[in-house]
């Protein structure tokens, strides 16, 4: 496994302006998502954004619904999530 600067220099990234997968910043920060470690994850970060938005959604709304609707703060979003 890479290490962090290798994979942020090296690795893929997806450009949601172009829909291509890129390898390093190549494109401004603002058009990319990443960096994965493979051309394979990188070409799936749409489909892995929204399976962990919908993991992120359904621990809120159980959250919630645990509160018995009381106020309070969600539970924090892991970033690591598959």
């Amino acid at each position: 496994m890479p290490n962090e600067d290798d994979l942020r220099e090296r690795g893929y990234y997806y450009n949601i302006t172009t829909g291509e997968v890129e390898q390093g910043m190549v494109s401004a920060w603002k058009h990319r998502m990443g960096p994965y470690a493979t051309r394979e994850e990188a070409a799936s970060a749409l489909t892995t954004a929204q399976r962990r938005n919908d993991s992120w959604d359904e621990a809120e709304k159980e959250w919630r619904g645990s509160r018995g609707g009381r106020r309070g703060s969600p539970p924090v979003r892991n970033a690591q999530l598959s």
